[in-house]
């Protein structure tokens, strides 16, 4: 499990490997685990350096090998997309979508309540990382207790964010004691 810790206020979700100014396209390579990030994309941004970004308008992308191309709007100037060479793609973590058959985003649940099968607690959530493979989250047992479940659908039973609950099944075969 890679340990990307949701807290950091921009997730990397590709780079940019070249740009042609001329039809206003970057091709970007995605970070391994985060190409579903692009497959409704409507809006992308762009970072270098420690500059606060470049936000353009996405018109389609299409896969070219191990690259996407991204056709970018008309609101970017030519100029603009030939400097994006190199440059970082990031999305916060709100704007991060749920993985392929997961029913969550992972910071909707930091910070809800996790119910066992019974009705009764087993705690908070107090961290989430994202993996590879599926993705996990912390709880804290308040007994100084912490445990480690994953985000998969054998786990999560629902999810209410207005209510602030998570429930989950039969946890035993999937958790991780601290």
């Amino acid at each position: 499990m890679t340990s990307s810790v949701m807290t950091e206020s921009w997730l990397e979700v590709g780079r940019v490997r070249s740009a042609n100014a001329r039809q206003r396209e970057v091709r970007v390579v995605p970070v391994a685990g985060r190409e579903y990030v692009f497959s409704d994309l409507g809006w992308i941004r762009f970072r270098q350096g420690g500059e606060e970004g470049l936000r353009c308008k996405v018109l389609r992308t299409r896969p070219d090998g191990e690259v996407l191309i991204v056709a970018l709007g008309p609101g970017v100037s030519r100029d603009v997309v030939g400097q994006l060479r190199g440059a970082r793609v990031v999305m916060t973590p709100d704007e991060m979508p749920p993985k392929p058959g997961s029913q969550v985003r992972l910071s909707d649940i930091l910070g809800l309540k996790v119910l066992l099968p019974t009705g009764d607690p087993l705690g908070s959530i107090v961290e989430v990382f994202e993996g590879p493979a599926n993705d996990a989250f912390a709880v804290d047992q308040g007994d100084g207790r912490r445990c480690i479940l994953p985000v998969i659908e054998e786990v999560i039973m629902s999810v209410d964010v207005a209510g602030g609950t998570l429930e989950v099944g039969d946890i035993g075969p999937y958790v991780v004691e601290e």
